[in-house]
């Protein structure tokens, strides 16, 4: 079964620019190395979306996958992340720690800005015909990761005066100009291609209405499907029912919610679309494996164990 979840959190970072940069750090208790040393202390969910993605290991061990792809980038690595690429990072306790980059684009925001060849190459891009290269070795591309080092200390300086702009765009373009490179077409059946935009259209629909009461014939008729036909369509892509896949969604929205803000859990699961907190609680448990109290206990104990600073 796949279930996995259209993220837009990182869009909360934008402020002037459509493009946003983070450093992030992890390091773990001697404590937790120790005691549970081949378990996944830190792991996020399989995502997709609309942005291009840029990850920079700084230091320590992260693995990657992308598109099914695994990776174990070395200090000084970069991964590129295509637009609507469905990617998940994960370490081990035993692995200490680990600092990286992650740099964020809209694509979209650079098309009136590139010209007509510029504006193609980004729709290719976007539609998934063409793609950035993923994987960039430590010392094949050091003004890259300069210039992605760069934007980072432009964005968290908040210079969001003309001149401030102008310095972080053009830093933008740079590092766009470096991928512009490094592109080559991707092949995809047109069986592929299909899946491929309806996978982001049911991403991209729930994304905004997961909160609402759906019925999969609202959905259907939303993407302009007959409700038989959406059925099999959405089974061979996600190997579930769309009611299964929405439940799922939204216990792992909750789970993210639970992790990064204060509101309690009654709260979370109304926001998540739960009407009903008990009905919350067990499906809560059957898809994690523990109750919402227990996984936001464990989640608060997490925060002294595994210190996690963006700067």
């Amino acid at each position: 079964m796949i279930i996995f979840m259209y993220d837009m959190h990182h869009k909360k970072r934008y402020r002037k620019l459509q493009a946003a940069a983070v450093l992030y750090t992890y390091n773990f208790s001697e404590e937790t190395r120790r005691d549970e040393p081949d378990t996944w202390a830190y792991s996020w969910y399989p995502n997709l979306h609309d942005s291009l993605e840029l990850v920079l290991i700084q230091d320590g061990v992260v693995h990657w996958t992308i598109g099914g792809r695994e990776y174990h980038p070395k200090p000084g690595d970069i991964l590129v992340v295509n637009p609507f690429e469905l990617h998940a990072s994960r370490m081990t306790a035993s692995e200490g720690s680990a600092t990286y980059y992650l740099l964020y684009m809209e694509l979209s925001s650079f098309r009136h800005s590139l010209g007509s060849d510029g504006a193609e190459v980004l729709q290719h891009i976007l539609s998934g015909e063409e793609s950035f290269l993923e994987y960039i070795k430590a010392g094949d591309d050091t003004a890259l990761a300069e210039e992605i080092r760069l934007f980072h200390r432009l964005f968290i300086m908040q210079d969001d005066t003309p001149a401030g702009l102008c310095r972080m765009q053009a830093s933008l373009f740079s590092i766009l100009g470096h991928l512009m490179d490094m592109r080559h077409p991707t092949e995809r059946s047109g069986c592929d291609k299909q899946r491929y935009v309806f996978i982001n259209e049911v991403e991209k629909y729930t994304s905004q209405h997961f909160s609402e009461d759906i019925s999969t014939d609202q959905i259907a008729e939303a993407m302009n499907y007959s409700a038989a036909h959406f059925r099999r369509v959405f089974k061979e892509c996600f190997g579930t029912g769309f009611q299964r896949y929405l439940r799922s969604w939204r216990i792992r929205y909750a789970a993210c919610a639970l992790h990064n803000n204060g509101l309690s859990i009654s709260e979370i699961a109304e926001q998540a679309g739960f009407r009903d907190y008990n009905y919350f609680s067990r499906a809560f448990k059957q898809e994690t494996g523990l109750r919402p109290t227990e996984w936001y206990a464990r989640r608060r104990r997490a925060q002294g164990q595994v210190p996690f600073t963006t700067e």
